[in-house]
C-alpha cells in the first residue's frame, strides 16, 4: 500500500509491503543527513525478482511522519527508484494487531496511544529515474518491475 509521508520536511512516497522482510530507504532522501548513515556488516538482500543485493549501510531510528504522527525504524539503505521508503515486516511486527482493508486501501492500528488510520494513495505515481542508472544496476530489474506494477 502506497502512503504519502514526510521526512525532514520533504514529501516522500512510502510503500508498506508485508512481503518485504526488512525496511529500506533510498539514499536520495538522505541527502544532507549522511551523518545518520552507519556502516554495518555486509547484509544480503533478496528481492522478489530473485535479484540478490548487498548493502553495508543503514540508518538506525530513521524518523518520518505519516498522517502528522512521527514514526521511527531501522532501515537499510538501497536504491529503490519508485519509493523513498519501504516498510516491511520488520516495521509491521512492531505495531501489534492491524486491520487492513485492501479494497478500500486503508489500514488501522494503535500506535503510542493513538488510533492510526492510513489511507493508501489512489494516484499513479512513480519517481522519474535516470534510464542509464536503471540499465546499469542489477537491482533495477526490480525497479522496472515496480514501475510497471505500481498503479495504485
Amino acid at each position: 500500500m502506497a502512503i504519502k509521508g514526510a521526512l525532514g520536511g520533504q514529501g516522500i512516497h512510502i510503500l508498506i509491503d508485508s512481503g518485504s522482510t526488512h525496511n529500506f530507504v533510498d539514499p536520495g532522501v538522505l541527502k544532507g543527513a549522511e551523518s545518520l548513515c552507519e556502516l554495518v556488516s555486509n547484509q544480503l538482500i533478496k528481492l522478489a525478482t530473485r535479484v540478490t543485493l548487498r548493502t553495508q549501510h543503514m540508518v538506525r531510528g530513521l524518523k518520518w511522519k505519516m498522517c502528522g504522527i512521527e514514526f521511527s525504524a531501522d532501515v537499510m539503505i538501497i536504491t529503490l527508484g519508485s519509493y523513498d521508503i519501504i516498510l516491511g515486516a520488520q516495521w509491521l511486527t512492531t505495531l501489534g494487531p492491524i486491520l487492513w482493508d485492501f479494497q478500500q486501501l486503508v489500514t488501522e492500528f494503535q500506535y503510542q496511544d493513538h488510533k492510526i488510520l492510513l489511507r493508501g494513495s489512489m494516484k499513479k505515481y512513480i519517481k522519474i529515474i535516470d534510464e542509464k542508472k536503471v540499465k546499469s544496476s542489477p537491482q533495477n530489474s526490480a525497479i522496472l518491475m515496480t514501475m510497471q506494477l505500481c498503479s495504485i
